[in-house]
């Protein structure tokens, strides 16, 4: 396991935090996933996953249109997924993740975030 996968397993579910934290790592870290989201035009939302408010929904059809296509059809076959699957999960998963972690991959606004 890498050096969110406790973390995230804790967070969201083993099979989750293993996936997410697949997706980190294909972009760089946790920074690289958020810029690439930003980007993306989710730039909104995903402030609002890494601030200490509530965290905006992001459809797994944005999710899809903000990361690159090559890279989703890789992490999807990976992990026995369609693109359209992985990106649901994406949907369901990041916010919490990136909560957690926070922008930099730290601690995010969570305050449990390094009590493991």
């Amino acid at each position: 396991m890498g050096i969110f996968g406790g973390l995230l397993s804790d967070v969201l579910g083993g099979e989750a935090g293993g996936m997410v934290e697949h997706v980190i790592s294909e972009h760089g870290g946790m920074s690289g996933l958020v810029q690439q989201l930003q980007q993306g035009g989710l730039a909104d939302v995903v402030q609002s996953w890494v601030g200490s408010g509530t965290n905006l929904p992001a459809s797994a059809d944005q999710i899809k249109q903000a990361l690159d296509p090559g890279t989703l059809e890789k992490l999807a076959s990976d992990h026995g997924l369609s693109v359209d699957s992985l990106c649901q999960q994406l949907a369901t998963h990041l916010p919490k993740a990136i909560n957690h972690l926070g922008a930099d991959g730290g601690e995010g606004s969570d305050d449990t975030a390094g009590s493991s």
